[in-house]
C-alpha cells in the first residue's frame, strides 16, 4: 500500500465520509488521522442578554414613531429601577414599513396604504441573573413589546473557556491514541492544529469538506423557582470547546 493510498484510507477511517467528488488536489503525502477534542462543562448562569422589540402601528408614520419613542423612554426608566445602567440598554435597528390594502386575489394594492408599522430593536445587558424574571415582566408589561429572545451566560466565560482547552487538548490526543492503537499505527507528531472550525478549512486545501458542527452552548436545564412560569432562568448552562488536531502517524 503506498504512502498516498494509505492517507485516503485512515482519512476515511478516521475524519468522516467524503463524496468521492470532493476529492480534488493532493492530499499530504503522510499518513495521518484527525480527530477532535469536544469537552463542556455545566455551569449555573448568572448574566443574561434580551433581546427584543417594540412595535407599533399607525395611520400615521409621526404616530407610530412617537409610540415607539415613548415605550423606549420607559424602557429606559424601567432599566433604572433595576439598577442597570444605561450603557446596559442598546438599540440594535429601526424600520418602518408601509402597510397595504390586501386585494381579493391576495395582492397588494399599491394605491391604497392603510397604515404604517415602526419596529425597533432592542437589547438589555443584566449582570445579575435574578433581575431576571420580574423585569421581562414589568418589561412585557409596558406595551409594544415582542419578540423577546432572551441568552445566559456567565461572567468567567473566559477562565472557563481556558479550563476548556485544556482539557480538549487531551480529549483530542485520548482519541488520536486510542484510533491509532484499534489500526495497529502509531503517532508520531502533531501536524495542525485549530479552534472551533472543524476540519472544514484545513481539508478545504486537500479538496475534502465535511459539515462542521455547532459550538458553543448546546442547551440549558430551567428551573421556574419563585419566578414567572413564561420567564423561567436556566438552572445551568452547557459550554463546550472545540479543538481540531491532525497527527502525524510514523
Amino acid at each position: 500500500m503506498n504512502i498516498v493510498f494509505k492517507s485516503l484510507v485512515i482519512a476515511f477511517q478516521f475524519i468522516a465520509f467524503f463524496p468521492i467528488q470532493a476529492i480534488a488536489s493532493s492530499l499530504p503525502d503522510f499518513p495521518f488521522i484527525g480527530v477532535e477534542g469536544v469537552p463542556e462543562i455545566e455551569v449555573m448562569p448568572d448574566t443574561a442578554n434580551i433581546g427584543f422589540s417594540l412595535l407599533e402601528f399607525s395611520e400615521k408614520p409621526e404616530a407610530a414613531l412617537n409610540t415607539i419613542k415613548k415605550r423606549s423612554a420607559q424602557i429606559i426608566e424601567l432599566a433604572r429601577e433595576f439598577n442597570i445602567s444605561d450603557d446596559s440598554i442598546f438599540s440594535t435597528g429601526i424600520e418602518s414599513q408601509i402597510k397595504r390594502q390586501i386585494n381579493r386575489d391576495g395582492g397588494y394594492d399599491k394605491t391604497n396604504i392603510i397604515g404604517y408599522e415602526v419596529t425597533q430593536s432592542f437589547g438589555i445587558k443584566i449582570d445579575d441573573v435574578s433581575k431576571y424574571s420580574d423585569l421581562v415582566d414589568k418589561l412585557i408589561s409596558i406595551g409594544n413589546v415582542s419578540r423577546i429572545h432572551p441568552s445566559f451566560d456567565v461572567k468567567n466565560r473566559k477562565e472557563i473557556l481556558r479550563k476548556l482547552v485544556a482539557d480538549a487538548g487531551k480529549d483530542a490526543k485520548q482519541k488520536a491514541l486510542d484510533l491509532a492503537d484499534a489500526m495497529d499505527v502509531k503517532i508520531k507528531s502533531v501536524f495542525a492544529i485549530n479552534q472551533d472550525t472543524s476540519f472544514e478549512s484545513f481539508f478545504a486545501t486537500f479538496g475534502l469538506q465535511e459539515k462542521a458542527p455547532s459550538s458553543g452552548s448546546l442547551g440549558a436545564a430551567f428551573d421556574r423557582g419563585n419566578g414567572s412560569l413564561n420567564m423561567m432562568v436556566p438552572k445551568s448552562i452547557k459550554i463546550q470547546k472545540k479543538i481540531g488536531v491532525v497527527y502525524k502517524l510514523k
